[in-house]
């Protein structure tokens, strides 16, 4: 690469020994090998006009533009990757600079990142890894981050934090080439992981993020509510505190704390009017709170162990918790008092993690999961509310249902599981409809977006997911959490979607659709 005064810049190949200097770009920068050789890719740098990503041979024909538009200025460098399938670089979005992947072929760009801010200068760090530079949006804080080709795993690395203005060099790296092996089964037999690579469909349903809220304690945020208007949101945390954020659709601000749990908070909601929120945790407790007295009206200890979900009923009269010790309780929404005691699966099989009303508040639904142990126990049981009756069950599971979620129309029942995994089940009969993988670890949260055009899921892979709910392909892949992301809520109009991390931040998504 050389470049002139003025801002002009040219690409140019000379032999090893210095002779043979040519031309082979104008208005070029970034210039990188295949690993066999036989293409250079490179950014073309117009004067007012956004830069292109092209590919051309080493003699300077079949040159070809794998994208026309990446952004003006800024991030040109680029990665090849050492399979010669893919080059890595940044594309410019609306909320910043974001790492991609292109086939070096041609063919749709992968977008990777999602974090707000400059990610820029990647570097292949193995065959299905990138390394690169991420700063906050204000150009200030860098630090290295990695994640896998497939948008999964995303790490910031706190260590390499630096306080100047500008970025974090460019690192280097050796990756050895990808040696091909002959194929010695012409049967071979697919690992259990495998997920076919055409999945995606092309679909106008988009999710960007709205708003990024660092941790407001150390520790996880281990659930999440909206209130009915969408302007607030409750988590629960890890430290033993209830939290609300307000969000005024651009930024959320944490507005109120409530502390009295005298251990990790595992489940919280909002009463439907939104003046009381609902909490309980692993102090064996359940508390309601009223928001604006900023403090507690009722606490009820009659569990016989932790609590790990709950519910609220669309009229605001019940109460639904699960408990570790297998069993729901559906009380009295306002004192939380117990009114029926179901057993809803063995102790030894799991904990009831997940609970949710029907439209009509007369069946409940409940799912079991046991995290510590991969066990076939795992189900989703469904009740009549006001009896206990058991309506029906489904088969077990490896590992169980962590969340669950119930469609706008009341039809079909989600479910995020352990085996990595995301089922749907039809409301009424228990009857299993779809079951779709995508993740590559547990599916730990689930919810129903634009009015259940799409789901949306969460999982230890660090990743959250956009599915298309009439066909079940991934439309999206958002990397923005650096640990296991937990939970994730929608608001009642499906328009934003909070995911929670194991780390403590959260981040709000704006989901947009034909």
């Amino acid at each position: 690469m050389r470049l002139f005064q003025g801002g002009k810049c040219e690409v140019r190949v000379v032999n090893v020994d210095g002779s043979g200097d040519r031309l082979l770009a104008a208005d070029a920068i970034g210039p990188t090998w295949s690993p066999d050789g036989s293409g250079i890719a490179f950014v073309r740098k117009l004067k007012d006009k956004p830069n292109s990503l092209c590919v051309v041979r080493p003699d300077g024909s079949d040159e070809r533009v794998l994208i026309e538009k990446i952004g003006r200025d800024g991030a040109v460098f680029l990665a090849w990757g050492p399979d010669g399938k893919f080059i890595a670089l940044s594309t410019l979005t609306s909320y910043g600079w974001q790492i991609a992947l292109v086939p070096a072929a041609g063919g749709p760009v992968q977008q990777l990142t999602h974090l707000p801010g400059y990610n820029i200068n990647p570097v292949w760090i193995a065959a299905d890894r990138l390394l690169f530079t991420h700063m906050q949006p204000d150009g200030r804080n860098g630090v290295y981050a990695s994640i896998k080709t497939d948008g999964t795993r995303l790490a910031i690395h706190a260590l390499t934090k630096v306080e100047k203005a500008y970025p974090n060099g460019r690192p280097a790296f050796y990756v050895p080439s990808v040696v091909k092996k002959a194929a010695t089964e012409a049967h071979a037999v697919r690992r259990a992981a495998f997920v076919e690579p055409a999945t995606v469909k092309a679909s106008a349903i988009k999710a960007v993020p709205a708003a990024l809220m660092p941790p407001a304690l150390p520790g996880t945020v281990n659930a999440a509510a909206w209130s009915a208007d969408g302007t607030r949101l409750a988590f629960a945390h890890a430290s033993g505190y209830g939290l609300i954020g307000e969000f005024d659709g651009k930024s959320m601000r944490l507005v109120d704390a409530f502390r009295g749990h005298e251990g990790s908070v595992d489940a919280i909601g909002f009463s439907p009017d939104g003046k009381f929120l609902h909490t309980a945790g692993a102090d064996k407790s359940v508390r309601v709170w009223d928001i604006a007295q900023k403090g507690s009206t009722s606490i009820e200890t009659d569990q016989g162990s932790a609590v790990e979900s709950l519910a609220v009923s669309s009229n605001g009269k019940l109460l639904a918790t699960g408990g570790h010790d297998g069993k729901l309780k559906l009380r009295d929404a306002a004192t939380a008092r117990p009114l029926r005691e179901v057993e809803v699966c063995d102790a030894r099989r799991g904990a009831v993690h997940a609970l949710a009303f029907s439209k009509d508040d007369r069946v409940l639904f409940a799912g079991c999961a046991k995290w510590s142990m991969p066990v076939l126990g795992g189900a989703v049981a469904a009740f009549d509310a006001s009896t206990g009756q058991e309506l029906w069950r489904t088969k077990g599971t490896l590992g169980g249902v962590f969340a669950l979620a119930l469609s706008p129309d009341g039809s079909k029942l989600a479910g995020a599981c352990l085996d990595t995994f995301v089922r749907i089940w039809d409301a009424k009969s228990g009857k299993e409809l779809a079951c779709w993988k995508g993740h590559g670890d547990r599916v730990t949260g689930v919810a129903w977006g634009l009015g259940g055009q799409v789901l949306i899921t969460a999982s230890f892979d660090h990743t959250v997911r956009i599915w298309d709910a009439a066909h079940g392909t991934i439309v999206q892949t958002l990397a923005a959490h650096s640990s296991p992301a937990m939970r994730v809520a929608a608001t009642t109009d499906g328009k934003f979607v909070a995911s929670t991390s194991q780390a403590g931040d959260i981040c709000i998504w704006r989901l947009t659709g034909e």
